[in-house]
């Protein structure tokens, strides 16, 4: 939020508790199940190109071999909400990146993490890993905490960088820290929940030996003085100097900041009255100095310019960002020759944030340092994302400086990748003549036989045709002779599809590439529609069995669930699976599937328990009742009664053995543990602890209490197409959708026709249906006894 105009903007990247940020720009958050996130992909660069899917916008940080595990020294209490949860990560917050170096150089730059559940401060050291992090517990840390205490009632729930140079430490001082909502009812009658809630403090947490330093009045201090400050290590100082001049927006501030911003490279002698600007500002200052220009538009070209040659990468980085404005003046390509000389900088974030900064020029010349920066980084999949959102307004111009040097940039996964966004950007954008210049690239030449990645292309461009509502046909109209000819030659390439489809002496990839273009033509289509189901005959090898799968969904012809259904019986696990995903996911073909079921040549057994449930809960009434009457087998009336009926679970053994098969059967489409399943819900592992009763609720009542992040979406695309899963990250743009079976998709906002939160978990009720008491018994077991 701007505080001065109330201006909201989103954020990309989902966290809990806010973000935090170091020294650098690096914007760091957490969650109660994970000690450290990182999003080193800003959103308002994702909403320059609503075309393309980025990334997910941040990045698990921790990596050590088990990054949740917890070594608290207070005696272990009972949870109230989670009593298996002991020793994991599960209440993580309060994040702070420290930045001073009283505490010492060492701690420089460390994450601290509260975890008030476990009494505890949990200390990470980042490493840069490209244009993000890895972190890992100090050496000697390895089996211990940075801060634990043996009270109970102490919980850390703040850490900050104190203007001290200490690291301030907010303990809530509270008996229960968990919300009454997640409490069983039972125990939440035995307690005081309010119990401290007139106590707490703050500690301050630095070295003995060594003295705080003394907290400036900052209001007090002249404009320039308040500059100078800027020398001082501690950010949180800094923060708070560059607040108090943006405030102020004193025109004296300007020649101080300016002389900071160049410190780094000053002549070695200095008149006397600039005596105490000689010395070299740290890294930190120089940067902060640059950005309070910027904020205050007194930021001259020369000063950026000297950024960008500054010794520290960061400061260069932010230099190139302080470039945008500039960039998308009309002289801003006077910029170009400058920049374009960063194309090759040794630090990768510098290269990364030139890939994105570019993207405001408004002048063709972009194309080649994209193109550039682009090949020279092309297995890097934030750089990709980079090039991507700054492609907005010269799609073609970058193709083509790709194309054009396609020894240096051999066929791969990244390139098709790239091509896929950068033919979705031309086809989704404004300008007519994007589309019209792209089309000569990618058609493939007269007489010449078409080329693999060709044909990924032309289904790049009929998929971003489709979304557009638009097909091939209506290209055919173009002003360019050149285009016109061009869309002559991708006819025939889509005609000729369907002989490399069949042709057997054809590598698999490109006969995968030419089965996605089948059944587009509508011409075509009953011939295609027949040719896709053969391929999905047991003999086909499997990726050509999942291109015919997907050509087979992505067409709404009718006839399509009675060929998926054809040859059931001898289809493997895993095309059945498929199978039923592509029938669940538009209304008017769960009809056919209804009916296989009815005719017994799909038994209700092969349904999963989540499909199951979102049949039996279908918004269609039609739907809802026909799978009531074909799936619902003899549920309980209540959960209630489930419970109490399978109360004997709690005194039978179970065998972690027979448990193992029973969780691959029921639960590993959605939940991961013990290097199998998908995860899709939460994570086991923490949960290993739990008694038989927590885990007959968990298992029978999935829906007694949701935790917000596994709450089960249905999304409508204005393809036709029914999801339902959790949203596992979204952007501006594009959200990721996690399902059962751990199914993975990026939808575009732009491509979704609804999105509505279920109110229910996506774990499905029911489940008593296929475990009798004793397999219930084995899978508690199994996951109770088995090693995280």
């Amino acid at each position: 939020m701007h505080p001065d105009t109330g201006e909201f903007e989103p954020a990309a990247g989902l966290t809990q508790q806010g973000r935090v940020r170091d020294d650098w720009g690096n914007w760091f958050g957490c969650d109660n199940s994970t000690l450290l996130w990182h999003y080193p992909l800003p959103d308002h660069y994702v909403r320059r190109n609503p075309h393309v899917p980025p990334p997910e916008p941040r990045v698990f940080v921790p990596a050590d071999s088990d990054p949740n595990q917890l070594f608290p020294t207070s005696r272990i209490l009972e949870r109230f909400n989670d009593p298996g949860a002991a020793g994991r990560t599960t209440s993580a917050c309060g994040l702070c990146i420290y930045r001073d170096d009283l505490l010492g150089t060492n701690y420089y730059g460390n994450a601290f993490v509260c975890e008030p559940v476990h009494n505890l401060v949990h200390r990470l050291v980042l490493r840069s890993d490209g244009v993000t992090f890895k972190a890992y517990r100090a050496p000697d840390e390895e089996q211990n905490e940075f801060l634990s205490s043996k009270d109970n009632w102490f919980r850390p729930v703040q850490a900050r960088t104190g203007p001290d140079g200490a690291l301030w430490i907010v303990d809530m001082y509270r008996f229960v820290v968990e919300h009454p909502r997640w409490i069983p009812p039972e125990r939440l009658a035995k307690l005081d929940v309010r119990a401290g809630d007139d106590k707490g403090r703050i500690y301050r947490v630095y070295p003995s030996g060594k003295k705080l330093r003394p907290i400036p009045d900052l209001t007090k201090l002249s404009t320039t003085a308040l500059a100078y400050e800027l020398k001082t290590h501690n950010g949180t100082v800094r923060d708070l100097i560059h607040l108090e001049l943006v405030r102020r927006n004193d025109p004296e501030a300007v020649e101080t900041l300016e002389r900071i911003a160049g410190s780094a490279t000053l002549p070695a002698q200095v008149q006397p009255d600039e005596l105490r600007f000689s010395q070299n500002f740290n890294a930190a200052a120089r940067l902060q100095a640059l950005c309070i220009l910027g904020a205050l538009k007194k930021l001259p070209d020369n000063y950026a310019l000297g950024g960008l040659i500054d010794a520290d990468p960061a400061v260069r980085r932010h230099a190139i960002r302080l470039c945008e404005a500039a960039l998308r003046a009309p002289s801003g390509f006077q910029l170009m020759d400058r920049l374009c000389g960063m194309a090759s900088d040794p630090d990768r974030g510098v290269r990364y944030q030139l890939a994105l900064s570019l993207g405001e020029c408004q002048n063709p010349i972009v194309a080649q340092p994209l193109g550039e920066l682009l090949l020279a980084n092309l297995e890097d999949k934030w750089m990709r994302a980079a090039v991507a959102s700054s492609s907005a307004r010269f799609p073609a111009e970058i193709l083509k400086y790709i194309l054009t040097r396609v020894p240096s940039a051999p066929d791969s996964a990244a390139r098709r990748e790239v091509i896929d966004h950068l033919i979705a950007t031309a086809a989704g954008s404004e300008r007519e003549q994007a589309l019209d210049e792209m089309l000569p690239l990618i058609a493939p030449p007269e007489g010449r036989p078409v080329e693999p990645w060709q044909l990924t292309a032309l289904g790049s461009l009929l998929d971003s045709l489709r979304r557009a509502g638009r097909n091939v046909n209506s290209l055919s109209s173009s002003s360019s002779a050149e285009a016109r000819a061009a869309v002559a030659r991708i006819k025939q390439a889509l005609a000729d599809a369907v002989a490399v489809a069949q042709n057997e002496s054809v590598d698999e990839a490109t006969r995968a590439a030419a089965i996605a273009l089948l059944g587009r033509n509508h011409g075509q289509s009953n011939a295609d529609l027949d040719l896709l189901r053969k391929l999905l005959a047991p003999e086909t090898p499997g990726r050509l069995q999942t291109a015919a799968l997907e050509a087979l969904a992505r067409t709404r012809n009718p006839k399509v669930p009675e060929l998926l259904l054809a040859d059931w019986n001898h289809d493997s696990p895993s095309l059945r699976n498929a199978i039923l995903g592509a029938l669940l996911a538009r209304d008017e073909w769960i009809g056919g599937l209804l009916d296989a079921i009815e005719k017994r040549v799909v038994a209700p057994a092969e349904i999963p328990p989540v499909n199951r449930q979102r049949l039996l809960k279908h918004g269609n009434e039609l739907i809802r009742k026909r799978a009531s009457t074909l799936l619902a087998g003899n549920p309980s009336s209540s959960r209630a009664e489930v419970l109490a009926k399978y109360q004997s679970v709690m005194n039978l053994t179970g065998d972690p053995g027979r448990g193992e098969a029973a969780f691959a059967k029921a639960c590993s489409t959605c939940h991961a543990f013990g290097g199998q399943g998908h995860a899709v819900g939460p994570d086991l592992t923490a949960f290993r602890a739990k008694s038989p009763q927590d885990f007959l609720v968990a298992i029978l009542d999935p829906n007694a209490a949701i935790e917000p992040r596994f709450i089960n979406y249905q999304i409508e695309t204005k393809d036709g197409r029914s999801l339902s899963g959790v949203v596992k990250a979204e952007t501006s743009t594009s959200l990721t959708l996690a399902q059962s079976g751990g199914l993975e998709e990026k939808i575009l906002r732009k491509d979704i026709a609804q999105i509505k939160a279920s109110g229910l978990s996506l774990m499905p009720e029911g489940l008593e249906q296929s475990m009798t008491p004793q397999e219930l018994a084995d899978l508690i077991a199994y996951v109770k006894h088995s090693l995280p």
